[in-house]
C-alpha cells in the first residue's frame, strides 16, 4: 500500500496535462508536437506567439499620430550657419506625445527675411526655458549648442547626430543616450563617434 501510494504521488504530467496548465508567455511554442495520450494520437499545438500588447485586439495596428507637436529635426545649413553662428532662444520644454526625449521649442530670427523661425530640437540635459542656444561653425562649445564635429574636441559627449550632411539628425537622439567624440582622421574630414550600442561610426 505505501509503494503503491508513493507512486501516485510522485506520478509524472504528460505532455497533454502539462500542456493545459501553460498560461501566458509560457505558451510561445510554435512547434508541432505528435504524441500519444491513452492510446489515441493527437496534434498539440501549444499555444501561439504573444503580441506586443500596445496592439491590443485588433488585427490591424495603427499609429495615431494626431497629437504630435513637431518633428525633432536641425534647421537648414544655411550660409549663416556654414560660416558664422545664429543665437536662437529657448522658448520653452514641451513633450511630444509618443516620444520619451522632451523637445525645445527654439526660435530664431531670420537672416534673410523679417520673420522669427521655430525650430524643435531635441532637448539636451540641462536646457531650459530662456536660454540662447547658438548654431553654427563659430558657436561656442556648450550645452545645448550645434557645431559640427570637426570642432569638437574627442571626448565630448554629444547627442542628435547626424549621419550625412544636413539630414537634421539620426544617432544618439532618444531619452537618455548619448555618443561620445573618440577620434578623428589626420585629414580631419572625418570624425569617429561611439554610438550608445557600443559601435564605432565614422
Amino acid at each position: 500500500f505505501l509503494s503503491s501510494f508513493l507512486f501516485f504521488f510522485f506520478k509524472q504530467k504528460t505532455a497533454y496535462e502539462i500542456s493545459l496548465g501553460l498560461v501566458g508567455s509560457e505558451m510561445c511554442i510554435r512547434d508541432r508536437y505528435q504524441r500519444r495520450v491513452h492510446g489515441d494520437s493527437i496534434n498539440l499545438r501549444m499555444g501561439k506567439v504573444v503580441k506586443c500588447q500596445r496592439k491590443g485586439k485588433g488585427s490591424i495596428f495603427k499609429a495615431y499620430t494626431i497629437g504630435r507637436v513637431a518633428p525633432a529635426k536641425f534647421r537648414n545649413l544655411d550660409f549663416a550657419e556654414r560660416e558664422g553662428y545664429l543665437r536662437g532662444v529657448v522658448k520653452e520644454i514641451v513633450h511630444d506625445p509618443g516620444r520619451g526625449a522632451p523637445l525645445a521649442q527654439v526660435i530664431f530670427r531670420d537672416p534673410y527675411h523679417f520673420k522669427h523661425r521655430t525650430e524643435y530640437f531635441v532637448a539636451a540635459e540641462g536646457m531650459y526655458s530662456g536660454q540662447y542656444v547658438y548654431v553654427g561653425k563659430k558657436a561656442t562649445l556648450s550645452i545645448g549648442n550645434v557645431l559640427p564635429l570637426s570642432a569638437v574636441p574627442d571626448g565630448t559627449v554629444v547627442c542628435n547626430v547626424e549621419g550625412e550632411l544636413n539630414d537634421k539628425g539620426q544617432f544618439a537622439r532618444a531619452s537618455g543616450t548619448s555618443a561620445v567624440v573618440i577620434g578623428r582622421s589626420e585629414e580631419g574630414d572625418k570624425v569617429r563617434i561611439r554610438l550608445p550600442s557600443g559601435d564605432r561610426k565614422t
